[in-house]
């Protein structure tokens, strides 16, 4: 069985009980900052993930929001068991389960599931991004006639401030969803033309951005480089002059 099958299994696996669990009595702690928070939720579903990935490949290495750097490997897995945490202990359906394989610090696989509806994102490199069966690809459009994603990190609040403030004019509408994974999904499918965030950790985006990228989009950090797992900045864009327009209005 192949990585990216065990992937996806894991991921609706994992789904399925958030989507069981949700709007249910949780226990519910911050974490660094009171904007930070981790729920039981978060941390069974991060255990059935592992149950699932250890089964298969047991020397594979790990690197999880909840548990932290597990074990070392050729291969690392980067897990967010609950991507948007604050949406879900919220009640807001907006959340996902985001797994990637990395191989040198650069994903190979990414996997994304939004399990109250039901949609599974992948994406392998060299092969393509897709939502179920069809292949994605990125629609590209004048920034002012498009929509940019832009979301609160953990710390920098003010950066990112001055970034919703500057794009709520250079772009038809910005969007704050709370969720790196479901966001970059929207970009991989052509719905939005971009992507910002300052504050990420591997386990927010390794699968989404290698989604955008094998969907025909732009990933780099905020010095124009293409973006690595350790990268706190992602720019994402649906075409190189539409990333390069983004990040012109972000570093001027």
């Amino acid at each position: 069985m192949d990585r990216l099958i065990v992937a996806k299994q894991a991921a609706v696996e994992a789904g399925v009980f958030l989507r069981k669990q949700f709007r249910k009595p949780l226990i519910v702690d911050e974490k660094r900052f009171y904007d930070d928070v981790v729920s039981s939720a978060d941390h069974e579903s991060e255990k059935i993930i592992l149950h699932r990935i250890g089964e298969i490949f047991p020397k594979d290495g790990i690197l999880c929001e909840e548990s932290g750097h597990v074990q070392e490997g050729e291969y690392t897995w980067v897990i967010d068991p609950l991507d948007g945490s604050i949406n879900y202990v919220n009640g807001i359906p907006y959340c996902a389960i985001s797994i990637a394989v990395v191989y040198e610090q650069m994903p190979v696989i990414g996997v994304i599931y939004q399990p109250f509806f039901d949609e599974l994102f992948w994406a392998q490199k060299g092969k393509g991004a897709w939502f179920a069966n069809t292949r994605l690809r990125v629609h590209d459009r004048p920034l002012k006639e498009g929509v940019v994603g832009i979301d609160f990190g953990r710390e920098k609040k003010e950066e990112i401030a001055g970034w919703v403030e500057r794009f709520s004019t250079r772009c038809r509408y910005v969007r704050v969803n709370g969720s790196a994974a479901l966001a970059l999904t929207e970009v991989a499918q052509g719905w939005t033309q971009g992507y910002l965030q300052n504050t990420l950790y591997p386990w927010d985006a390794a699968a989404g951005a290698l989604i955008v990228k094998e969907a025909g989009g732009v990933t780099t950090n905020l010095e124009g480089k293409p973006w690595s797992i350790f990268d706190p900045y992602l720019i994402a864009g649906s075409s190189k002059r539409t990333h390069q327009k983004i990040l012109r209005e972000i570093c001027t």
